[in-house]
């Protein structure tokens, strides 16, 4: 049988601070995660990414712009990755 994921509590504050972030790349495409404790469903902090697309750098399409294209910069990538074996994953 598959398991039901559990919903992650997203406090208003940290929802708040996503949402200036998006308006302040707008009218690009923004990424990034939510971070929180192993073992809890709560997010406590927020990670924003690069658009490496706005460089050209989209592996298959570096014609497109930010504004249609998201692509996370290699750092982001990296940092993301290190994140797993932290106490803060993503």
């Amino acid at each position: 049988m598959r398991e039901i994921p559990t919903a992650i509590e997203i406090p208003r504050s940290l929802l708040d601070k996503i949402y200036v972030q998006s308006r302040e790349e707008f009218p690009n495409e923004c990424c990034g995660w939510l971070l929180g404790n192993k073992g809890q469903h709560l997010a406590i902090a927020a990670r924003a990414c690069v658009n490496a697309q706005s460089s050209g750098r989209h592996p298959t399409a570096p014609q497109r712009g930010a504004e249609t294209a998201y692509v996370i910069d290699g750092e982001d990538l990296l940092a993301l990755n290190d994140s797993f074996d932290s106490d803060l994953p993503a």
